[in-house]
């Protein structure tokens, strides 16, 4: 379709640069406004239905594409990564970056990026969020351990420094003034932050759990509230990825093969492009799922024979991402998983989230179903399925093997 006029915005974060073509292409204007709502909403109020526009993917870009998405005909947001490597200007200026994308959008040849839904957004923000909670846990939690080490202070026999008894030791060691100061500031810090990370999981279980797709996900051995809720973030609408493949690449698990004619040569490592914090899940994901019996634990062994372990736990990481597209395409749960370990993850985030837990022990009238004895029993009972999904793997790889 084509437009009277397009406009690329050069966004910065206190003005934006725009640039408006007619449809042959001739600069009929350049200006700049500020980033403002009430700015943005002005130059939207001026925007028409035969208007085209678009703007780089920068950290406002969506909260700008929804001011102005409904006043014009078309309003895309480019990859900055895919604009670089198609118009690489030797002059780079407002002016210059702004025509640069209005031709490209009227040229039909500026790379887009999906824009995500509402939901999408606000998983993405609190998952963001949480990460963030956690990089400073770790930052503090390192600065706890400097405090020791230059003291020469050795680390207490208990198996968590930061839980009960370690929290205690950390409490009572002797130090100097200052540096008892210092510890006695960081772990005052320790308890907000692990207050704050607890909010945030339990906002996130009630933004997820009423969700199918959370519930699928958490079928899957080896995945958690954390991991299930970011990759549902990075994923958005599995619709957009019409193969496993697709979503295999943009998440950036795909293999980084160089070749020259017929020959490869270099070492083959992942892109790491796309989503960094659903990649990083996915092989902590990945390592859990393999100390649990199964098909992916077999899937990881056979492979740990041929190539190292990093190698294999990024493949058992690919292998993850295709049968996350399957299950949420074909919107059915994983074939393997434990039924009392998922029924108890899915109830623990239930909780979490807010609603009211289950009375315990035999209802009136009714006997008891087994108690402690019945848990046992059931967790033998998923145990022993997932050995035997593991055997059926391991065979059928065989029989493939001698087939070949």
């Amino acid at each position: 379709m084509t437009y009277q006029q397009y406009i690329g915005l050069d966004v910065h974060k206190q003005f934006v640069f725009a640039t408006k073509l007619d449809a042959a292409g001739q600069v009929v204007k350049q200006w700049r406004f500020a980033t403002t709502p009430k700015a943005l909403k002005s130059f939207a109020a001026s925007l028409t239905q035969h208007d085209a526009l678009c703007l780089e993917s920068i950290t406002n870009a969506v909260a700008i594409y929804r001011l102005i998405r409904r006043s014009a005909g078309r309003v895309v947001i480019s990859n900055p990564l895919q604009t670089k490597a198609i118009a690489s200007a030797k002059i780079k200026t407002d002016k210059v970056d702004s025509r640069v994308l209005a031709e490209l959008l009227r040229a039909e040849y500026l790379p887009t990026v999906w824009v995500p839904d509402d939901y999408t957004i606000r998983l993405r923000g609190l998952t963001s969020y949480r990460t963030a909670l956690v990089r400073q846990r770790t930052q503090l939690k390192n600065r706890i351990h400097a405090i020791l080490h230059r003291n020469l202070v050795a680390k207490p026999e208990v198996s968590n420094l930061f839980g009960k008894q370690g929290k205690a030791f950390l409490e009572q060691v002797k130090l100097s003034a200052d540096e008892r100061f210092q510890m006695d500031q960081e772990l005052l810090l320790l308890t907000v932050l692990d207050a704050q990370i607890t909010d945030a999981d339990k906002r996130i279980a009630q933004t997820t759990i009423d969700t199918p797709q959370m519930r699928l996900l958490l079928t899957i051995p080896g995945f958690s509230l954390q991991v299930a809720a970011g990759v549902l973030a990075a994923i958005g609408d599995i619709s957009r990825f019409g193969e496993p493949n697709k979503l295999v690449s943009y998440l950036g698990l795909d293999p980084l093969g160089k070749r020259s004619a017929d020959q490869p040569f270099g070492p083959t490592r992942i892109s790491k492009r796309g989503r960094s914090h659903a990649r990083w899940l996915l092989i902590e994901a990945a390592h859990a799922t393999v100390r649990s019996p199964g098909p992916l634990q077999a899937f990881y062994l056979r492979l740990r024979k041929k190539k190292a372990h990093n190698k294999a736990v990024c493949a058992v990481a690919r292998k993850l991402v295709v049968l996350i597209w399957q299950m949420l395409t074909k919107d059915q749960p994983y074939s393997w998983a434990p039924p009392l370990r998922t029924h108890e993850k899915i109830r623990h985030i239930e909780i979490m989230a807010g609603k009211p837990k289950k009375k315990s022990g035999p209802k009136l009238g009714q006997p008891s179903q087994g108690g402690r004895r019945a848990c046992l029993q059931q967790r033998k009972a998923d145990h022993d399925m997932a050995r035997l999904a593991q055997a059926q793997y391991e065979e059928l790889v065989q029989l493939r093997e001698i087939s070949a």
